[in-house]
Order: structure tokens, then C-alpha cells, then sequence
């Protein structure tokens, strides 16, 4: 009896090693398994961590890129501003020019005029010169005094020597 207990208990102890063994090369594969997917998971982790250092690389140097590209906007804008305050002054003093040549186009037109004026009383006295001439020595005499007076580059002494002339003659 013994015997056939010693053998139960063998078996037994062969049956519980069999099963020990067994779960232990369960567990073992489990273990690998579980070494296997955390060593995905550490090289996941490592790859996640490389492409957020990377993203935040390019996020920083975005960030840069925005700073300078906004302070570059704000040089342009200030400068866009001094140049349409140029323009302002620039125009302004074109206005200013064109009205001054204008005063000037008028003053050439109205001297034109004065000149066109002398002339025609320089004619006019020629014609009044030479009429008299032909009248008497009185006259000539006259007259000459009148053109030497009548030479006069002052308008004033002009009018003023025709008029004299004028109401001498209705005299």
C-alpha cells in the first residue's frame, strides 16, 4: 500500500510538476509577450517623443517666422505711412507749383498784353507823328518833343503824352 501511495503521490507530484511547468512556460511566453509589447510601446514611446520634439521645433521656428514676418508687416506699414505722408507734402507742393505757375501764366499774359497795348499806341503815335510832319514846323517841333516823351519805357508818361495829345488837338 505503501506503494501504490508513494506511486499516487508520484504521480501526483509529477501531475502538479507537469502543471507547474506548464503555467511556468505560460507565464514565461505571457512574460516575453508583455516584453514584446512594452518594447513596442518604449519604441512608440521613444518615436512620439521624437516626432513632438520635432513638431515643437517646427511650431518655434513657425513662431519665429510669424514674429518676423509680423514685424516686417509693421516696418512696411510705417513705411507705406511715411510714404503716403510723402505723397501728401508732394502733392500739396505740385498744388502749390501749379497755382503759382498759373499766377505766372497770367502775369505773362497781362504783360502780353501791356506789350501788345504799347505797341499799338507806339503806332499810333508814329501815324500821329507822321501826320504832323506834313502839317508845319510848328507841329514837327511839337511832335518831337511829344515822341522824346513818348519813348519813355513807363507806361504812365505814355498815356499821359496821348492824352495830352488828344486834348491838344480838340484845342
Amino acid at each position: 500500500m505503501e506503494k501504490a501511495s508513494l506511486e499516487r503521490r508520484l504521480t501526483l507530484t509529477e501531475s502538479l510538476a507537469h502543471k507547474n511547468t506548464e503555467a511556468a512556460h505560460s507565464t514565461t511566453e505571457q512574460l516575453m509577450k508583455a516584453n514584446q509589447i512594452i518594447s513596442k510601446q518604449n519604441n512608440e514611446l521613444i518615436e512620439m517623443k521624437e516626432k513632438l520634439l520635432c513638431r515643437t521645433a517646427i511650431a518655434l521656428e513657425q513662431e519665429k517666422v510669424i514674429e518676423r514676418n509680423t514685424k516686417e508687416i509693421q516696418d512696411l506699414k510705417s513705411e507705406i505711412d511715411v510714404t503716403i505722408d510723402s505723397m501728401d507734402k508732394l502733392r500739396s507742393e505740385l498744388e502749390s507749383l501749379k497755382e503759382k505757375y498759373e499766377n505766372n501764366e497770367q502775369a505773362l499774359k497781362d504783360r502780353d498784353e501791356t506789350i501788345k497795348n504799347n505797341n499799338m499806341v507806339i503806332q499810333w503815335l508814329h501815324k500821329k507823328m507822321e501826320e504832323n510832319e506834313s502839317a508845319n514846323d510848328y507841329g514837327q517841333n511839337k511832335c518831337k518833343t511829344d515822341l522824346q516823351s513818348a519813348t519813355s519805357s513807363t507806361p504812365y508818361f505814355l498815356r499821359k503824352n496821348v492824352q495830352n495829345d488828344s486834348s491838344q488837338e480838340t484845342d
